[in-house]
């Protein structure tokens, strides 16, 4: 007796020896330049975007193009670790390489405020509560997406690609779509903080799908010179 293959799960491949995995890939480096400078402009063009001058608009359109900078660090992240298999110790190792940082940098940071007399509230509860300046909120969502990883990688290994366009889709709503119209909704910094992953995780989906595509369909030459993906 046989049983019909499911449409929403990927077919189980006969055993075969496993196809070598490119060490290193030429277009996700040419990426993560194009973020970098995206970043860079950011940060650069956010000073002049709160004067009213002539320059306004120039500043503005710096400013919305640059925005595309973190989703991409975050898909190249995607496009990297959703095919591998994640280990408990893979997870620790990653989440320790971003608490390190992150508690020496707030505990500095809050030193200064001491010093400065800008410090309110408790150490502990400030830096649990969100990031205690506004440019470690990445490292926060980072943690939760790193959390969030083994279940995401085990569903996109085991689905098929209609079941990947579905969430997606869903995700987008849930997590974009219907947020952004209830923006004013009141909600407190920390569940604002922590929960940043329930957008963040999911960008990595799209950038795994999409390196996925290219490397299947395409056969010229990438746009960094080097010989296509396929």
């Amino acid at each position: 007796m046989t049983t019909a293959a499911s449409p929403y799960l990927k077919p189980v491949a006969p055993a075969a020896t496993p196809r070598a995995v490119p060490a290193h890939d030429s277009a996700l480096d040419g990426m993560r330049f194009i973020a970098l400078v995206f970043v860079t402009i950011i940060h650069v063009a956010a000073k002049g975007f709160g004067q009213l001058g002539h320059h306004w608009w120039a500043v503005n359109a710096y400013e919305s193009v640059s925005r595309v900078a973190v989703p991409l660090f975050f898909m190249i992240s995607g496009a990297l670790l959703l095919p591998r298999q994640q280990t408990i110790g893979a997870i620790g190792k990653r989440l320790w390489r971003i608490a390190v940082p992150l508690l020496g940098w707030s505990v500095l940071y809050l030193c200064w405020f001491r010093y400065t007399g800008d410090m309110r509230g408790d150490w502990l509860k400030r830096i649990v509560h969100g990031p205690v300046v506004a440019h470690l909120w990445y490292l926060y969502a980072l943690a939760g997406a790193y959390l969030f990883l083994p279940v995401m990688a085990g569903f996109y290994q085991a689905t098929a690609v209609r079941v990947q366009v579905f969430t997606l889709v869903f995700w987008f709503l849930g997590a974009c779509v219907i947020p952004w119209r209830s923006r004013c909704a009141a909600a407190s910094r920390s569940a604002s903080t922590w929960l940043t992953c329930r957008c963040t995780a999911a960008i990595w989906w799209p950038g795994r799908c999409c390196t996925t595509t290219c490397r299947r369909g395409c056969r010229a030459r990438d746009w960094f010179g080097q010989p296509g993906w396929r």
